[in-house]
């Protein structure tokens, strides 16, 4: 891990943690980073590969997994483009790191 992606995940332990006070915030974070990266690469293939069966249901499934272990009701997008974040939580305090702003939320 290179010192961005360190300072980036440390950014988002202290997001986490002060909007879901009650969950670990550094598993949390790295429950959402994979995800993540899985919803990354799901866009990748979408944009990128002939036939490529989509994986959003799933990763929605994941999420709600995610949500269900952390004990925390997270609500968030699982799909975006590959050129930038494409798992984007809505945080209740209304924080973001997207163009988008509050209402495009925290990406991961």
């Amino acid at each position: 891990m290179n010192a961005q992606q360190k300072k980036d995940r440390a950014e988002n332990e202290k997001v986490l943690a002060r909007n879901f006070p009650s969950a670990n915030a550094k598993r949390l974070q790295a429950d959402l980073w994979v995800l993540g990266q899985q919803c990354h690469k799901n866009a990748e293939h979408l944009c990128n590969t002939e036939g490529y069966v989509d994986r959003r249901d799933y990763l929605r499934q994941r999420l709600a997994e995610i949500s269900a272990k952390h004990g925390v009701d997270i609500d968030a997008d699982v799909t975006g483009d590959p050129r930038g974040y494409c798992l984007k939580v809505h945080m209740p305090d209304g924080s973001h790191n997207t163009w988008g702003g509050k209402e495009a939320g925290w990406g991961f």
